[in-house]
């Protein structure tokens, strides 16, 4: 059970590994606060430089975002609204601009519909189809009221979940296969293209709480290009570190290490 902070400060070292040689930056990623009852209050982003970069204050079911550029000048003031017991959400630009997200519900509290509103007009929409397991088995994508794409999700009694998308023409346009294995401990995600050659592969490590200890992208050629290792506090259970390591051609090119410092 996680135990509850009151303030977090992130601080992040970069690596870059050149062959002219290493290059390093450290600094503070973010510092966050929440109340008594664990709701967050204030968020802080910063630049390199320490200067602030964004900072996101809650209230209630309110996030006011406002971001700043090096000089300490306001670039953008978004307001993002959600209802109670819902996901619905409305976001406000600088411009007064609305963007939405709502929600339909099933009787059994499973999303069927998900429109995306532009200014008060539906100009998207996801339809949602489940089995009598309540397993996702199509998704439809509306563009005007036309259909644009569909996935088709199909399960297997060995742990293996396959989805395909097609275009409106019925065409193959994307293939994923979900995989778990090791007694659920080890998850494998792979992506092929139209043609069935293999775009991506991530694989991730879990932990006795299912938490992800590591996670590996691999490449159409199969080959690692980015690890994230995740370790947590032994008592409260939360990030304490994650280290993210970029590859190529097997050759360690970039590497990014987030440390958490929490209050309690």
């Amino acid at each position: 059970m996680n135990k509850t902070w009151s303030k977090l400060i992130s601080y992040f070292t970069k690596i870059e590994y050149e062959e002219i040689g290493t290059r390093f930056e450290k600094g503070i990623e973010c510092i966050s606060t929440i109340d008594k009852d664990g709701n967050r209050l204030i968020e802080e982003t910063f630049y390199v430089d320490g200067k602030l970069k964004s900072k996101c204050i809650y209230e209630n079911n309110i996030i006011n975002n406002i971001t700043y550029d090096k000089n300490g000048n306001e670039i953008s003031n978004e307001i993002s609204e959600f209802e109670d017991d819902s996901a619905n959400r409305k976001d406000i630009d600088s411009f007064g601009n609305i963007t939405e997200e709502l929600f339909e519900y099933d009787v059994n509290n499973k999303v069927i519909k998900q429109l995306f509103l532009e200014n008060g007009i539906v100009n998207s929409y996801l339809y949602f189809f489940y089995d009598k397991l309540d397993r996702s088995i199509r998704t439809d994508y509306y563009e005007n009221e036309n259909l644009q794409w569909y996935k088709l999700h199909e399960y297997t009694e060995n742990n293996i979940e396959e989805i395909t998308q097609f275009d409106k023409n019925n065409n193959i346009k994307e293939r994923t296969i979900w995989e778990i294995k090791d007694n659920d401990k080890l998850t494998s995600l792979s992506t092929f293209n139209e043609l069935g050659e293999l775009v991506r592969r991530i694989e991730e490590k879990l932990d006795s709480e299912n938490n992800p200890m590591e996670q590996k992208i691999f490449n159409k050629e199969n080959e690692l290009i980015k690890k994230t290792i995740f370790e947590r506090e032994k008592e409260s259970n939360n990030h304490k570190k994650i280290i993210t390591i970029e590859y190529k051609n097997d050759r360690k090119i970039k590497e990014e290490i987030i440390e958490n410092v929490y209050e309690y």
